[in-house]
């Protein structure tokens, strides 16, 4: 066997490539279209990249807010939204329900994120859960339509627009649950979720109680969910509340029969009411000195608290999103 030969390309002499001599060179930056044929022109991916570098961010708002609390005294949750669909930076429905009911005056489910997909899982829950009472003659628990949930959320890994409060009465008691689109869970006392959650989150932890009432928690729902609504562009319109309370004692085990289903443990009370100053349009007067501590609408800086130490205005090129269906390749064979 004769030795190998000192020329660099001649073990791939046999392969149809050509290579240019600037490909053997030092320089990591090689002119664009002086790359090598069939190797990749990394130039140009970098220009691409510098080029991208200056267009406009994108952002992705849910477009919501939700809220959930629990009643330790009286047993019961208590979950709301706002009833403001968005798409991009349009209203797209003015009137949009947001609270599922996965199981009748058990179990509901609030939604943000994109609302097809939480009407389609909330509906694919729903089923789980009445196919499953049905079958077993027993009310389903809250963990049940949880777990159902996490098991078609997980495997698409967030590329389902679901992010879900799970609230209900069963036979262990109140729970609420917050899933997220990738499937985790947290088992949680009070939440809020959506574009308008820190609006909403500020008055929960300010007002929300280990012994609050019911009468309460349907006032902090309501509040929660306004000052989202006043701090948040794309939530709005109206606010929608379900009360789950039960109707009877926890079953235990002395006491519990196979025939639960005939004896509902809660019932659901619905409601849906007008952000205040928002009637027709018209914000009332409000601000610094707005009674009971609310937040705003009316709430204002006086001009010149805050003093502009200097400006500076950018300019983005926003380039249009095309789709093209790729080239099929031709079989050479």
């Amino acid at each position: 066997m004769s030795p190998p030969s000192s020329n660099p390309v001649s073990h791939f002499s046999t392969l149809p490539i050509s290579v240019h001599p600037s490909s053997l060179s030092t320089n990591p930056d090689p002119p664009l279209g002086d790359a090598p044929v069939g190797l990749h022109d990394w130039s140009k991916g970098r220009a691409d990249l510098a080029t991208s570098l200056s267009l406009s961010p994108s952002f992705t708002s849910t477009g919501t807010t939700i809220v959930g609390v629990t009643v330790p005294s009286a047993g019961a949750i208590v979950l709301g939204a706002d009833t403001r669909s968005t798409s991009g930076d349009e209203v797209a429905n003015k009137n949009c329900f947001k609270l599922h009911e996965m199981y009748p005056g058990h179990i509901f489910a609030g939604g943000a994120g994109t609302a097809a997909d939480n009407d389609f899982m909330g509906d694919q829950v729903a089923a789980v859960l009445m196919q499953y009472a049905r079958g077993e003659g027993r009310q389903p628990r809250v963990v049940h339509a949880v777990k159902t949930l996490v098991e078609k959320l997980f495997p698409y890994q967030g590329h389902i627009g679901a992010n879900m409060i799970i609230g209900g009465v069963d036979e262990t008691g109140p729970s609420l649950y917050a899933v997220a689109p990738h499937g985790s869970v947290s088992q949680v006392k009070f939440i809020a979720d959506g574009s308008g959650l820190f609006g909403a989150l500020s008055v929960l932890e300010a007002g929300w109680r280990e012994n609050i009432t019911l009468a309460e928690a349907q006032t902090l729902v309501q509040r929660a969910i306004s000052a989202g609504i006043r701090h948040d562009q794309y939530s709005g319109s109206n606010v929608d509340m379900v009360s789950i309370i039960p109707t009877r004692p926890v079953p235990t085990a002395a006491n519990a029969s196979a025939g639960a289903l005939a004896r509902p443990l809660a019932r659901a009370e619905m409601a849906r009411s007008v952000v205040p100053g928002f009637e027709r349009g018209v914000e009332r007067a409000g601000g610094r000195n707005a009674p009971n501590g609310s937040v705003g609408p009316g709430y204002r800086f006086a001009q010149g608290d805050t003093k502009v130490v200097a400006t500076k205005t950018r300019s983005f090129a926003r380039i249009p999103m095309v789709v093209a269906p790729m080239e099929e390749e031709e079989d050479e064979r």
